[in-house]
């Protein structure tokens, strides 16, 4: 399947950061969240380094590996693979393999129910 366009599965949002700013100054719940700030915003700059590094963009090729209510896997360019939501999937589980099935992809970064594969750095 190519690009699903749909709902895309689960994944939304785990909301996990409760908004309870009652304008205390409470010391404990502001380096709390400026703690969580830090860490999404570090994943927010490997998922875009992720991004340049394989020239994924608005019009690259999607190819759906599994789309159901908890888990949403996909393939970018033959390049990257992602996986969204609290469901169970590997890309090595599934077989999926990246550059024209020859190479199996390594994880590049990780978080709250979201993983990103990518070809192996040819370092060296």
């Amino acid at each position: 399947e190519e690009r699903g366009g749909g709902d895309g599965g689960g994944g939304g949002g785990g909301g996990s950061g409760s908004s309870s700013n009652t304008g205390s100054k409470s010391s404990n719940s502001s380096n709390s969240s400026n703690s969580d700030n830090n860490s999404l915003r570090s994943k927010i700059l490997e998922l875009v380094a992720i991004r340049k590094r394989n020239g994924i963009h608005a019009r690259s090729k999607v190819v759906v590996k599994k789309a159901t209510a908890d888990v949403y896997a996909a393939v970018i360019d033959d390049r990257v693979v992602l996986k969204m939501g609290p469901g169970d999937w590997s890309p090595g589980a599934s077989g999926v393999k990246l550059a024209g099935g020859k190479i199996q992809p390594a994880l590049a970064c990780s978080g709250f129910q979201f993983a990103v594969w990518e070809l192996p750095s040819q370092e060296g």
